[in-house]
């Protein structure tokens, strides 16, 4: 955030609030600069197990290319993530890249294809803040759009899932708005530019 890397650490707030979200207790990690240890995320499933995370992110603007995600994939992979341990792999991408078929589908394709060559990670993850507008009521909707690649061939305890999450509908009594959150903004609050 001091050296002006912003969206990269948005993104990293932004998945912790994914997380929270889906009720799956995790850790910041402190940056240690060493291979091997400088995940961003601690994870831990409900039986105990832990897991490293590390969260990518392709910022806003940037040339849609899956060849990036294969990029972001191996660093996580080779300089942030120990070989010991089970590794996840975060991918945030801009709203659109998810929007388009044809770049949705060559970035799966991607993910599919490191998946297959790699043992050390049980998963990845490819997500976008997906932001809308609700005119009639006044109101913008933030919603997660994901997709979790399990590991089939990883290395760790092959009798336990790996899946961090739970595909469900939100229900309706929380008018878009999970119970952990605390609104900040009410609908009788009017910005007025100067």
């Amino acid at each position: 955030m001091r050296a002006g890397q912003v969206e990269a650490t948005f993104a990293e707030f932004d998945f912790a609030r994914f997380l929270f979200i889906h009720d799956i207790a995790f850790e910041f990690v402190s940056p240690t600069g060493i291979k091997g240890q400088d995940y961003d995320f601690s994870i831990e499933y409900a039986d105990g197990r832990k897991a490293c995370a590390d969260a990518k992110c392709r910022l806003e603007g940037t040339e849609v290319r899956a060849e990036t995600i294969r990029n972001s994939l191996n660093k996580a992979r080779t300089n942030n993530l120990p070989p010991d341990k089970p590794g996840i792999v975060f991918v945030k991408v801009p709203q659109a890249w998810l929007e388009q078929d044809d770049v949705r589908k060559d970035i799966y394709s991607v993910v599919e294809g490191f998946l297959r060559n790699t043992k050390r990670i049980v998963s990845v993850v490819v997500y976008a803040t997906v932001v809308l507008e609700l005119a009639e009521q006044k109101m913008m909707l933030m919603r997660h759009r994901f997709n979790e690649f399990l590991n089939a061939s990883h290395r760790f305890d092959a009798t336990k899932s790996w899946a961090l999450f739970k595909d469900y509908k939100v229900p309706e009594e929380w008018g878009g708005m999970h119970p952990k959150w605390v609104r900040v903004f009410s609908q009788g609050f009017i910005m007025r530019q100067k």
